[in-house]
């Protein structure tokens, strides 16, 4: 599920403010889920997790735009914001030998 809105609000011909939001899933590749170990390269063999669940991102932009068409000068100013849930890392497991 993906999804995304934007607006913008024009205070005049010169200056506008605009916000972004959205929201993207990531499901995790297939070498991730696969519950078999790979032993391929045996100092480090990896097993998947058949129980992840999609990376859900969400985003939003935050912005100001001013321009001055008789000097020919402006300004845009934005901040951005996201945010993971869910996230798939590695688990890293150290044996001494």
């Amino acid at each position: 599920i993906e999804y995304s809105t934007f607006l913008n609000y024009r205070f005049s011909p010169q200056k506008s403010i605009y916000v972004n939001y959205s929201l993207n899933n990531t499901p995790p590749t297939l070498e991730q889920v696969q519950p078999f170990e790979d032993v391929s390269d045996p100092l480090n063999t990896i097993i998947g997790n058949p129980d992840l669940e999609p990376v859900n991102t969400h985003a939003a932009y935050f912005g100001y735009n001013a321009f001055n068409f008789q000097t020919g000068t402006g300004m845009n100013l934005y901040s951005t914001i996201s945010v993971a849930n869910n996230q798939v890392t590695p688990v890293i497991f150290l044996m001494k030998i």
